[in-house]
Parts: C-alpha cells; structure tokens; sequence
C-alpha cells in the first residue's frame, strides 16, 4: 500500500510531503541498509578481482517500451535475458510503480507493480527502494532520508528540473491548486523521475538506462554525473557494456 497512516488517511499532504529525516529509518530501514552495504562490498570485491558485473538501472520509460513493444523493447528485454543468466546486474525501481500510468489511473498496491513486471517478463529483476514520499511510495519500498540523502535528492531536482518547485505545497501555490490533494499530474512525474535517479545514485550503480531526454542532455547530463550517476545511457547503448 502507499504510505499512510493508521486510519488510512493520506498523510503529509498539509505539512511534510517531504521525505523526513532519520537516523534510523527503523527496523526494516536497517535491514535494507545493511543489505545495500553487503552488495556494495561484494560488488567492489569482485570489481577487484576483474570479475565485475556491471549494475544496470532501467528507468520507468524502459517498462513502458516494454508494454508498448516499442522498438527499444528488444534491447531492455536483452538487458534482463543478460541478468537472468548472471552476465549483469539489472534492476528497477521501486518509484516507477508510483508513476502516472499510461492512459492515466495508478497502481495502489504493490503486488500490482510485482504482478506487472511478471507479464512484461522482467519479474526476476531487483527492485531499487527509493525515498519515503507521503502518497507517492509504497510502504515497505522505501526509507527514510538522511540528511546527505535529503540533499541529493534536492540536486538531482535542481538539475532536472529547475524551473520546477520541488515542494508540492509550493507547486499548488504557484499553479493554482489545492495543497491537501493527493501529488499528481506534472509534479508527480518529476518527483518520480528524481526518485528513480536517487535510487540509481544512492545504491551505487553503474548504468542509468533511460530514452528520456532529458537525462541525455547536454545541460544536464554532465550534472547527473558529477553526482554519482556514473553512466547515462540508452537501452541500445547500454548493450556494449555488459
């Protein structure tokens, strides 16, 4: 489920839609930290010992060129044919399951998301946790942010999206809408594609696989980079690295 509380109530829409900062992030929080740390040390391990897999994220884009048997569909699904028989590490992430959907609507449980990935025949791929965002990630997916957690996801914001608020109360103020309503529309999908970059960067990673231009451009690319991003790439040009 999306992240709410007790009584069901959407929280954080009138004072915290952004992600809280903890230490802790709680049990769960650990457990997904102290498993992140294990591949971090098993994948600089084997980088050592010239045995290295290469990680590969696939951006919410390579789903849908999936879903929609688009011609970059051939490659993404040969990206995750290369996981399945260990040639590459090959993950998604959690936040495309928060994205506007084709033809509009959401997904508000997980096991949806899960369930979608097995049609497209990507079920066997990792899935990324991102930020806790009220109303946008689900429960269990994600962890709260640290402080160096916080500001990089305000970065990635910053280069993306510039002339975007990266607050939701301060979009709805400048473009008219209501505050107390559940994050969608333009500013969702911008929440989503930083989270999906936060996720890449946070893990670790060596390959961002995404179409989207905007991550391929020459204002913001070289940025994205400089953060951690490591490799920006596209499915096609993602292939030669495996």
């Amino acid at each position: 489920m999306l992240s709410t509380s007790s009584t069901n109530r959407p929280l954080g829409h009138q004072t915290d839609p952004e992600p809280r900062t903890a230490r802790a992030g709680g049990k769960q929080g650990r457990h997904v930290a102290l498993v992140a740390n294990i591949v971090r040390q098993w994948r600089r391990a084997t980088h050592t010992h010239g045995d290295f897999l290469k990680a590969f994220t696939l951006d919410t884009n390579c789903l849908f060129a999936v879903d929609e048997s688009r011609p970059e569909a051939a490659d993404v699904r040969a990206l995750a044919s290369a996981h399945q028989v260990g040639q590459a590490d090959v993950a998604v992430v959690a936040i495309s399951a928060s994205e506007n959907r084709q033809g509009g609507g959401s997904i508000e449980d997980f096991s949806d998301f899960r369930a979608r990935l097995s049609v497209l025949g990507l079920g066997h791929l990792e899935i990324l946790t991102t930020l806790n965002y009220w109303d946008i990630a689900f429960w269990g997916r994600s962890l709260w942010a640290s402080a160096q957690g916080a500001a990089l996801e305000r970065s990635i914001h910053d280069v993306l999206f510039p002339n975007v608020e990266f607050a939701w109360q301060d979009y709805c103020r400048v473009n008219g809408l209501n505050p107390l309503a559940r994050p969608s529309g333009r500013w969702r999908n911008c929440k989503c594609d930083v989270l999906a970059m936060w996720s890449h960067i946070h893990f670790e990673r060596d390959v961002f696989v995404t179409r989207d231009g905007k991550f391929h451009a020459e204002t913001k690319k070289p940025a994205l980079i400089a953060l951690g991003a490591n490799l920006i790439e596209t499915p096609a040009s993602s292939l030669p690295l495996i």
